[in-house]
């Protein structure tokens, strides 16, 4: 053992050397951002992601990855002390600090050259102000820049988001500068719901099954996971989606949720109870929920704080634990606490029940964020849509919706990937497994019950949307539709484009020229 004094001595040699390698790390550090930002001058098809958060942070990581999507990165944010700026110039990014949606800052990053533009700043407004100024830089570059900018704006407030789909720089499709809208809570829920579906049971056209969601704790991923959930939750024997909403402060939220979907109620069956989601009565609800003969039951605790969204989910899987009952808890990191729940074989009956979602760095990954593969199959939707529209004589001209892909408006392209969602269930209700082209061509039967799950789930996105029914012509500006009726009523004409448009998944998950 060492002599303290001895020990004194070697401690007192050592700390100018730590100090020493401090600095030295520190100065290469700065001497590296300094050439990196020198060579930014020359960079063409960079990425850019404005707002170092969780959303940003895991961006800089996937796109300095090495492999061959290696990027070169500008990351920007506002805040100087954000820990995250020394993570993201050790990822070998171009560090920018100010407001990114000042335009000299971005000039600095050199927007006009980039390929792709990421605004995921906390503010929705400053994340629309960044596109809009990304857009002018845009539109300065010289007449013989051809390059295609992609900008992908983080947008929660629905109001907000309609208004940026309907700017003209959004509308007028240049197919140069491609601006869309995305929202981490609809994108947790549509990665949620693929991995784990609602009809996890298979509902043919004569099933009796009624699909109940419980949706515990009513923030954004709540409205997220319910948004989704009505989206897609149209099965083949026509009962309608039961929503639940658990919350504390019930009826404020539904105040709040219905002014911005007042007919939310029309597409499924919607309920709302004020309680604590730990109360004995709650408890007694979901256990006698669970019993109900005929019903699917899910439940999906969507808390805003990880450890909070655990405890809530343990206990009422617990409730649950002798029933099949899959309880879904949103969890923001995939480290920590969700991993307890990976080891399910292990664990406790109630564990095994539970399943974390929500997870930042999933919902974040490139080819999530990019829809690669939902933007492909969407794109196969339209063009079908296209085929048997351009060949309707009472389709007008000046129809929006009859635009090549590149220039559709960016709400046509959302409907288009909505189409994209439901595709799965509508393999499940015939028994073909989901996720890759069907092996075999539909029975007329089957082409009718896909064709009324079609037709409910157009109407339900039209409903959502604030579109209403209305007498011919459709009318664009007043969002009103002839169609927006049951299938019952919808004429044979309309009634056949359903039919041909669900022939199309036939081949919509075939990669271009793959089809037989």
């Amino acid at each position: 053992m060492l002599h303290p004094n001895w020990a004194l001595q070697i401690a007192s040699f050592l700390a100018p050397l730590t100090l020493g390698y401090a600095a030295v790390q520190a100065f290469v550090l700065v001497t590296l951002q300094q050439v990196r930002t020198s060579r930014l001058s020359f960079s063409k098809q960079h990425v850019v992601v404005c707002g170092l958060g969780r959303k940003g942070l895991q961006l800089v990581r996937d796109f300095r990855d090495p492999g061959p999507r290696r990027n070169t990165v500008v990351a920007i944010d506002a805040d100087e002390d954000n820990d995250r700026l020394r993570i993201c110039r050790e990822l070998g990014a171009v560090v920018l600090v100010g407001d990114a949606s000042n335009m000299d800052l971005l000039r600095q990053a050199r927007v006009a050259a980039a390929s792709l533009v990421v605004a995921t700043t906390e503010d929705d407004g400053v994340n629309v102000e960044i596109a809009m100024q990304a857009h002018k830089l845009f539109r300065e570059r010289p007449g013989s820049c051809t390059h295609k900018l992609r900008c992908l704006v983080h947008v929660v407030d629905p109001t907000l988001v309609t208004l940026f789909k309907e700017a003209p720089m959004i509308r007028s499709g240049t197919g140069l500068f491609d601006a869309r809208v995305f929202n981490i809570f609809e994108d947790c829920a549509r990665l949620l719901f693929e991995e784990n579906p609602l009809d996890r049971v298979p509902i043919g056209k004569d099933s009796r099954l009624t699909v109940h969601l419980v949706v515990v704790g009513f923030g954004k991923m709540g409205q997220g996971v319910a948004l989704q959930a009505a989206r897609i939750g149209h099965f083949a024997n026509g009962c309608p989606l039961r929503i639940t909403v658990v919350d504390k402060k019930a009826d404020e939220v539904r105040a709040g949720f219905l002014s911005l979907y007042p007919q939310f109620g029309a597409v499924c069956d919607l309920g709302f109870v004020q309680t604590m989601a730990s109360s004995g009565e709650f408890g007694g609800m979901l256990v006698n929920w669970a019993e109900e003969p005929n019903t699917l039951l899910t439940v999906a605790v969507c808390l805003d704080n990880d450890s909070r969204s655990l405890t809530r989910a343990l206990g009422l899987a617990d409730k649950l634990k002798d029933h099949d009952v899959p309880v879904l808890a949103r969890m923001e990191e995939d480290v920590g606490l969700a991993s307890l729940l990976k080891c399910k074989e292990a664990g406790h009956a109630s564990v095994r029940l539970v399943t974390a979602f929500g997870q930042i760095n999933r919902a974040c990954a490139i080819k999530r964020l990019l829809s690669e593969r939902q933007d492909r199959i969407a794109r196969r939707v339209h063009e079908d849509y296209l085929t048997v529209a351009r060949a309707d004589p009472n389709k007008r001209d000046d129809d929006e919706a009859l635009r090549d892909w590149d220039d559709l408006p960016e709400s046509y392209k959302d409907a288009n990937r909505h189409v994209a969602d439901h595709a799965d269930v509508k393999l499940r209700a015939i028994g073909l497994p989901a996720g890759k082209a069907p092996a075999r061509e539909f029975t007329a039967d089957e082409i009718e019950v896909l064709s009324r799950m079609e037709h409910a789930r157009w109407k339900t996105g039209r409903l959502l949307a604030g579109w209403r029914h209305a007498p011919p012509p459709k009318d664009e500006r007043h969002k009103t539709n002839p169609n927006i009726v049951p299938w019952e009523e919808l004429d044979e004409p309309n009634r056949e484009k359903d039919r041909k448009a669900v022939c199309g998944l036939l081949r919509w998950y075939m990669p271009h020229g793959e089809e037989t």
